[in-house]
C-alpha cells in the first residue's frame, strides 16, 4: 500500500516548475494523448473530468505519478495500469486489508492478487480483503481475465453490465459481498464461464433465461439472495452442470422437470424458497446425483419410489417442511449411498418401512413431525452408523427397541414424555436423550 497516497493534481494546470526534458507543452500533449487512449475504456467518458470519481483519480495517477507510464509505453500497458487503478479507486483500495505494490512503480503483475500470464492480466484474486464500493466498469478493460476472485468483501451496487465483454472469463466470484440490482441478461454472453458464484448478496428481479447460453458452465451458485419468480426450464439445457445453488431465495412455481436432464448434476439446492407442485419423477434418471436439498418449500405429493432406485449416488436428502404426503417407499432400501434422510414436518403416513435397515451407511434418519404409525423396527438398530434417529409427532406405539441404546447414538427423540393433561406417553423409551409429549 502506498505509504504517501497521490496528492490531487487538475490536469488543466501542471506544476509550474517543469524538468529539463518535459515542458509544459510536453505534459499537457502527454496528458492529452494519455486521456484520449483511456476514454474509450471508460464509461461514462465525463467521468475522466470529475475531481472525486475513481476515474479520474486513477487517470492523474497513471499521467503524474506512475513511473512506468513514460512515453515508452504502449497503449496497452497505460490501458492495464489504469484499469487496475480503477479497481483500487472504486473499492476503496486505501482501506484494502493488504494492498502491497499496488499503484508502485513495480510491475503490475506484482501487485497483490494480480496474477499475469505472458505480461497480460489473466487472475484478480482479492477476495478476503476488505475491499467497498463498487466494481468499475473499467474492469472489463482487463479483456483477458479469466478468473475473478472478489468473495467475502463489503462490495456493493450492480453488476456492470460491462462485464460481459470479458469473453475469457470462466470464473467469476462475486459471492458474499452486498451487491443489489438484477442479474444482468448480457452475463449470458460469457460462453466461456464454468463457475459463477453470486450467492450471499442482494441480488432481486428473475433469473435470467440467457443463463442457459452458458454451455460450459460447470456449478450455478445464486443461493442466498432475494431472488423472485421460476426457475426458467432452459435451466435443463445446461448439460456440464454439476452443482445448482438456488436455495434461500422467493423463487415460485415448480420444480421443472426439465431440470431431470442434467446428466453431470450431482448437487442441487432448492431449500428455503416457496416452491409448489410435485417431486419432479424424472430426476430417478440423474445417477450422479448425491445431495438433493428441497427443504423448506410447499411441495406436495408423495416421495417418488423410483428416486432411490435410479439415484444411486444419492447421499443426503433433505425434504423436510414441506406438505409431502403417501408413505415412505419401500425402494428407499435400493439407497445404498444415503447417509442422510430427513422428511421431518410434512404429512407422510404408514409405516418406517424395513427396508430401510438395508442401507449400509445410513448415519442420520428425520422422521418427526409426520402421521407415521405402527411399531418401530428393531432392525434399524443393528445400522452401528446410524446415531441420529428423530421419531416425535408421530403415532407410533410400542416400545423403542432397546437395541438403540448403543453407544454410537448421539440423538434419539421420541414421544416418550407424558402429554398435556397427564396424558400417556405414545411410546417407551429407555435411552431417549430427549423424550416429547407427543400429540393429543
Amino acid at each position: 500500500r502506498p505509504t504517501n497516497p497521490p496528492t490531487t493534481r487538475p490536469p488543466t494546470n501542471p506544476p509550474t516548475t517543469s524538468s529539463p526534458t518535459a515542458s509544459p507543452t510536453a505534459k499537457t500533449s502527454r496528458f492529452t494523448h494519455i486521456r484520449n487512449v483511456l476514454s474509450p475504456v471508460t464509461s461514462p467518458p465525463e467521468a475522466l473530468d470529475v475531481p472525486s470519481s475513481p476515474q479520474f483519480q486513477s487517470l492523474e495517477w497513471v499521467v503524474f505519478d506512475d513511473a512506468r507510464s513514460g512515453s515508452a509505453w504502449s497503449d496497452a500497458s497505460l490501458i492495464r495500469r489504469y484499469a487496475l487503478a480503477t479497481v483500487y479507486y472504486s473499492t476503496g483500495g486505501a482501506g484494502w486489508k493488504t494492498s502491497s505494490h499496488w499503484l508502485s512503480a513495480t510491475d503490475e503483475c506484482e501487485w497483490h492478487g494480480v496474477v499475469c500470464s505472458d505480461d497480460v492480466v489473466t487472475e484478480l484474486k482479492l477476495d478476503r480483503n476488505e475491499l467497498s464500493g463498487r466494481i468499475p466498469h473499467e474492469l472489463a478493460a482487463l479483456t483477458k481475465l479469466r478468473n475473478v476472485e472478489l468473495w467475502k468483501n463489503g462490495i456493493g451496487g450492480s453488476i456492470p453490465a460491462s462485464i460481459s465483454d470479458l469473453s475469457e472469463l470462466k470464473s467469476l466470484y462475486l459471492d458474499d459481498n452486498e451487491l443489489t440490482g438484477s442479474i444482468p441478461d448480457v452475463i449470458g454472453l460469457i460462453s466461456a464461464l464454468e463457475d459463477l458464484a453470486l450467492y450471499g448478496n442482494k441480488l432481486i428481479g428473475t433469473l435470467p433465461s440467457t443463463l442457459s447460453n452458458l454451455q460450459s458452465l460447470h456449478r450455478l451458485w445464486l443461493s442466498d439472495n432475494k431472488l423472485v419468480g421460476s426457475i426458467p426450464p432452459s435451466l435443463g439445457s445446461l448439460s456440464s452442470l454439476t452443482a445448482l445453488y438456488l436455495e434461500s431465495n422467493e423463487l415460485t412455481g415448480s420444480i421443472p422437470s426439465s431440470l431431470s436432464q442434467l446428466s453431470e448434476l450431482t448437487d442441487v439446492r432448492l431449500a428455503f424458497n416457496k416452491l409448489a407442485g410435485k417431486l419432479p419423477r424424472g430426476m430417478s434418471h440423474l445417477p450422479k446425483l448425491k445431495i438433493v436439498y428441497l427443504d423448506n418449500n410447499a411441495l406436495t405429493g408423495d416421495v417418488p419410489p423410483s428416486w432411490f432406485t435410479g439415484m444411486s449416488s444419492l447421499a443426503d436428502l433433505q425434504l423436510s417442511d414441506n406438505r409431502l404426503t403417501g408413505p415412505l417407499p419401500e425402494e428407499i432400501g435400493f439407497a445404498s449411498s444415503l447417509e442422510v434422510l430427513n422428511v421431518a414436518n410434512n404429512q407422510l403416513r404408514g409405516r418406517i418401512p424395513a427396508e430401510m435397515a438395508d442401507i449400509p451407511g445410513l448415519k442420520k434418519v428425520h422422521l418427526n413431525g409426520n402421521r407415521l404409525n405402527g411399531f418401530i423396527p428393531a432392525s434399524l438398530a443393528g445400522l452401528h452408523t446410524l446415531t441420529k434417529l428423530t421419531l416425535e409427532g408421530n403415532m407410533f406405539m410400542g416400545d423403542v427397541p432397546t437395541e438403540f441404546c448403543h453407544g454410537d447414538m448421539v440423538v434419539l427423540t421420541a414421544d416418550c414424555a407424558e402429554g398435556e393433561g397427564g396424558r400417556p406417553a405414545a411410546v417407551n423409551c429407555d435411552c431417549c436423550t430427549k423424550c416429547y409429549g407427543g400429540s393429543a
